[in-house]
């Protein structure tokens, strides 16, 4: 083999060996050499190619761009311009590529610092490292992920119980990206090392801090979406993946909401009341954030209870677990009918939006400005249900201002008993507020 280049390599992917050719035939294999791998059986063939090798003499080293070309593999003699001409071939920046590999067969790595002798340091420095100098590095980026736990107490990693206390501490959201931060660096040193020998100690290790890694974020609802693998090199996902598998854990299925109706079981397989209170926490605090824009006044409210309660029972887990447990049902419930006569779904939100803007302004919310508030929120509820029935209002920028513009005139010298209820200054500010609600629950509205 004189000599050999390759793309990112994975055991799924078709290895193609083609022997030298000339003319249209060798021209093809190289375009497709330089199209990306496909990623999925789907993939569109005039745009990927499943070829992953291709084996020349003295050809490719000069003049020639493929950005994926991650591994150059050389068994013959090669030095000067020559060389760094080569090394060159794998060093060309893309999309995902953390390095380029050079698997230097014959020895001509003894030869490089000839070439470079003609460039500055300062031009070539970092051009070409070694693999074993990265091991020191490996450890030291180890180690500072450890520190992350170790400045807290825990030294090992080696029972549930530990991963539990490990995702405890990760609930101060500066630790989290310390050790988010912390744990991409090893990945990304692990990912190069291996799979030489001296990487393998640090295998075990990398998949309890990934599975650490994994709990966190379910349990914070950090990405609602899953654990994103995609960041991490193809032989470090590997290693998440299969432990990931191992422990029966799906990646893709997003944490358990509040609302699912095994939530209550998943909180009581929990090893400690400190978990269990924790996870209903924030699965709390998740389902507020995400139905916030739908219910401004009524889940600020609910904020405002979580947080009290979190501030009574600090370091009472067990009467926090009991506390949190109530309060599920009526976060689960959303706003409910109440004797106002509004619609919970539909104007009870425009009303509690409305009403902040009052107390805001400083306007008393007596009886008869309540009576005036509900009256204002039907009308309103009633115009923006018309406008927002036309097909592609929500496309229309012209027609939402008008909504804006009628939400303004609506408010503008409404008063109770002589007063304002609304400032004018704050007018075009509200009526903003109003049209983004009705956007929030465009679904509901069009519905009832």
């Amino acid at each position: 083999m004189p000599g050999s280049t390759s793309r990112r390599s994975s055991p799924e992917r078709t290895t193609t060996r083609h022997t030298w050719r000339s003319g249209r035939a060798t021209r093809a294999v190289v375009d497709d050499f330089v199209k990306p791998l496909p990623a999925t059986p789907d993939d569109d063939p005039a745009k990927t190619s499943p070829l992953a090798f291709v084996i020349v003499k003295s050809m490719l080293l000069t003049g020639f761009d493929a950005p994926v070309e991650q591994v150059l593999y050389l068994d013959r003699h090669i030095k000067e311009a020559e060389l760094l001409q080569a090394i060159a071939r794998v060093n060309r920046t893309a999309a995902n590529k953390k390095a380029g590999y050079v698997v230097d067969y014959y020895g001509v790595a003894e030869h490089l610092k000839v070439a470079l002798a003609a460039y500055s340091s300062e031009d070539v420095a970092g051009a070409l490292t070694s693999v074993a100098d990265q091991v020191p590095l490996l450890a030291d980026r180890y180690q500072r992920v450890r520190n992350v736990f170790l400045r807290h107490g825990i030294e090992r990693f080696d029972s549930d119980s530990d991963v539990d206390a490990c995702v405890e501490i990760l609930a101060d959201e500066r630790l989290r990206a310390e050790f988010e931060a912390a744990f991409k660096l090893f990945s990304d040193s692990l990912e190069i090392v291996l799979p030489r020998p001296e990487a393998l100690p640090y295998v075990r290790p990398h998949k309890v801090l990934g599975h650490i890694r994994f709990k966190a974020n379910r349990r914070y609802r950090d990405d609602p979406d899953g654990f994103d693998v995609s960041l991490y090199g193809a032989k470090v996902r590997q290693l998440i993946d299969d432990h990931v598998i191992a422990l029966d854990v799906r990646t893709k299925i997003p944490p358990v909401s509040i609302t699912a109706p095994d939530f209550d079981a998943k909180v009581a397989a929990l090893t400690s009341d400190r978990a269990k209170a924790s996870e209903m926490e924030h699965a709390i605090r998740h389902h507020i954030r995400e139905h916030l824009d739908e219910d401004p006044e009524h889940y600020e409210s609910l904020s405002e209870r979580l947080e009290h309660i979190l501030t009574t029972f600090e370091g009472q887990w067990e009467q926090l677990a009991d506390a949190l447990r109530d309060f599920l049902p009526k976060v689960r419930a959303g706003r409910q009918a109440d004797d106002s006569g509004l619609d919970p779904h539909t104007e009870a939100p425009f009303y509690g939006l409305l009403k902040q803007e009052m107390q805001r302004h400083g306007t008393p919310v007596a009886a008869n400005a309540d009576h005036a508030l509900r009256q204002i929120t039907v009308d309103l509820v009633r115009r923006i249900k018309d406008d927002i029935s036309v097909v592609g209002f929500w496309e229309n920028a012209y027609a939402q201002e008008a909504l804006h513009k009628a939400v303004v005139r609506k408010l503008d010298g409404q008063q109770v008993d002589g007063e304002e209820l609304f400032e004018w200054e704050r007018l075009p500010e509200i009526a903003g507020r109003v049209v983004e609600l009705a956007k929030a629950n465009r679904m509901r509205l069009a519905m009832r």
